[in-house]
């Protein structure tokens, strides 16, 4: 019986998970990004602010959206997605000074953790 056990508590564990990263993801990113207002001095600069607050502003939308349990959860959990791996790339470049491969590196592995929540997100909604 313990398969049936797990069957039952995935789906509150998966949304629990999602809202997490989802509502976390918006508060530092909201946080860090009017922080980052002021300094913005460099075109990657400006774009990495940008793209910080598209994944803010469409990660609520997809609170918002999972919660209500409505079944358009996906294109805004894509942008959102969108958004944070071109975020975790360029933040690297521009604002810590790495280099390329380290900005590529830090790009690829946000786009993994996206889009596992990007997944989980998708099913949450469902039920």
């Amino acid at each position: 019986m313990p398969s049936t056990t797990v069957q039952r508590l995935l789906p509150g564990l998966r949304l629990g998970f999602v809202l997490l990263v989802l509502a976390a993801s918006c508060v530092g990113g909201f946080l860090d990004a009017t922080d980052s207002l002021r300094a913005n001095d460099t075109f990657l600069k400006k774009v990495s602010v940008a793209a910080q607050l598209t994944y803010v502003i469409f990660g609520a939308i997809a609170i918002l959206l999972i919660l209500t349990k409505h079944r358009n959860v996906k294109w805004p959990l894509i942008t959102w997605a969108v958004a944070a791996t071109v975020t975790a790339a360029l933040s690297t470049y521009a604002w810590g000074g790495a280099g390329v491969a380290i900005s590529l590196a830090s790009g690829a592995v946000a786009a993994a953790i996206t889009a596992l929540v990007v997944w989980a997100g998708v099913h949450a909604a469902r039920g």
